[in-house]
């Protein structure tokens, strides 16, 4: 039993160790590179996966609904935002309390935005799968 708890504890630390190499690339790469190269770095980023996105769904084709698309795609973002959360969080484990809210201020704001980019990211999908990829 004290076994496991030393194993668990070993791989939590290289987990910490990942997380704070993470934020300090992070942390270098934007006093290196300013705010706005790092913004456009970002938007590089965000075109590629969007990218790599409508090719596999263009791929997977009609093997899969396009709420099944929609569903997997949402849970790679559920586990790349959490990840990137406890990751890139410099003051995790230090006793620091987070500074992101636990609920948000207008609920019905919150959820009016979800169901916007629900319906947006479903009619992206279905332009995928009905369109050539050049167009779409």
């Amino acid at each position: 039993s004290s076994q496991a708890g030393s194993d668990s504890t070993r791989g939590e630390a290289r987990f910490s160790r990942l997380g704070c190499a993470w934020a300090r690339w992070a942390e270098f790469a934007a006093m290196a590179l300013g705010p706005r190269t790092m913004g456009l770095v970002y938007m590089l980023v965000s075109t590629t996966c969007f990218t790599f996105m409508a090719a596999i769904s263009k791929i997977i084709g009609a093997r899969a609904s396009t709420e099944e698309k929609l569903f997997w795609r949402s849970l790679v973002s559920v586990i790349c935002a959490t990840s990137s959360h406890f990751f890139l969080n410099p003051q995790r484990g230090r006793g620091v309390r987070s500074s992101i809210a636990v609920w948000p201020r207008r609920p019905a704001l919150l959820f009016l935005r979800g169901l916007c980019g629900h319906v947006a990211l479903l009619a992206y999908l279905e332009s995928i799968e009905r369109l050539p990829l050049a167009i779409a």
